[in-house]
């Protein structure tokens, strides 16, 4: 299968392997966490549920430094488009309710694949109401939380740890900057946010469209970013 259509794949295996398999962990559970790590997940968990919508320009980063460049939408609830036009090829989009699917479509080869939205890692962005301690007793296990003086990021796995998805925030403004996939501890697919608009108006008719969205030149020439950052890493005392 193609490249990109590997990130959909990640996404719905994600949510898929922690419900067919149940293996040892060190992972940190709902009821194990530390006062920090509480205060952590609260204020994620906080701005999260503040969004309604989310716009902007991204740049997907390859385990093998492949780039490609497109535009995210987000809103809430349950309406998500991940358009790539750079190379314009693929779309990965959620137009609906909660039963809705994940799409991936292909231009090129104007082939359409399905995924169960449900079972997607990042069907908890696209809810009515996020509840990262709901998410923590159901499919993940929270691997650990890392502060610096600018960035929190949040890794949670899935329960066998065959795959992982880190969360980045901004301190000031606290925002998404952006969320890593991890499969099979080795290959790790980045993807950064840039010219971000909160809270304005999407029209839904967005999420039904198939055309590549214009983006900003600007994001073409961001340079790689490490998949780690250096920070002050929160364990449970």
């Amino acid at each position: 299968m193609k490249r990109i259509l590997s990130l959909t794949i990640a996404f719905v295996l994600f949510g898929d392997m922690a419900a067919q398999k149940s293996l040892s962990s060190k992972g940190v559970m709902s009821e194990q966490l530390s006062a920090v790590q509480d205060r952590v997940l609260n204020q994620i968990e906080n701005f999260l549920n503040s969004i309604t919508t989310l716009e902007a320009d991204f740049v997907q980063i390859d385990w093998n430094g492949t780039r490609s460049i497109g535009h995210f939408f987000l809103k809430r609830p349950y309406h998500m488009k991940m358009d790539y036009c750079d190379p314009p090829v693929h779309l990965i989009v959620a137009h609906g309710g909660k039963d809705n699917k994940l799409i991936h479509y292909d231009r090129e080869l104007q082939e359409k694949d399905e995924f169960p939205l449900h079972s997607s890692p990042i069907a908890f962005f696209l809810e009515k109401k996020i509840d990262l301690r709901k998410e923590l007793q159901k499919n993940l296990q929270l691997q650990n939380i890392q502060e610096g003086d600018d960035r929190i990021s949040v890794k949670f796995s899935t329960k066998n740890k065959e795959g992982a998805i880190t969360l980045v925030f901004s301190k000031k403004p606290f925002v998404l900057r952006k969320w890593e996939i991890q499969e099979n501890h080795t290959k790790c697919t980045q993807i950064l946010l840039f010219n971000w608009k909160y809270g304005e108006p999407i029209d839904d008719a967005v999420f039904e469209k198939f055309s590549p969205t214009p983006v900003m030149p600007l994001v073409g020439k961001i340079a790689p970013v490490k998949p780690t950052i250096p920070a002050k890493k929160i364990n449970k005392k």
